[in-house]
């Protein structure tokens, strides 16, 4: 395969990542998932590591995947109960814009999905 022909998938600007709108879509994509909060850490590693392309940051900077970037998202708690929290948050909303430390897990995210050819789309405003 040539260098020119290579899949990429670019990541969603930090100030599109870090709204109340991407968090709640996010939500509602992962719940729509129907897996359990280790089901759904497994589908993220499974999409992130086994996608043949390349993943940029949204200034084009190459965005690197590692061993452990998932438990480093996480803050290694090994429970993943987050992943259970956001899907309770799919129904209403969240009360507040996520936290600034959340920004590497909705990085993976945002990349996992776009591999999946589902991106998380925020409605026009």
């Amino acid at each position: 395969m040539c260098e020119l022909c290579t899949a990429f998938i670019v990541l969603a600007e930090y100030e599109e990542l870090m709204t109340r709108e991407y968090y709640w879509a996010l939500s509602r994509s992962i719940k729509t998932l129907g897996l359990s909060r280790l089901g759904a850490t497994a589908w993220l590693d499974q999409k992130l590591f086994c996608w043949p392309g390349d993943i940029l940051n949204a200034d084009g900077t190459s965005f690197v995947l590692y061993e452990d970037i998932i438990e480093d998202a996480y803050f290694w708690e090994e429970s993943f109960s987050w992943n259970s929290a956001v899907k309770r948050i799919a129904k209403t909303g969240p009360k507040r814009g996520p936290q600034k430390r959340l920004l590497l897990r909705f990085k993976l995210w945002d990349a996992a999905f776009k591999i999946d050819a589902d991106p998380i789309v925020l409605p026009l405003q």
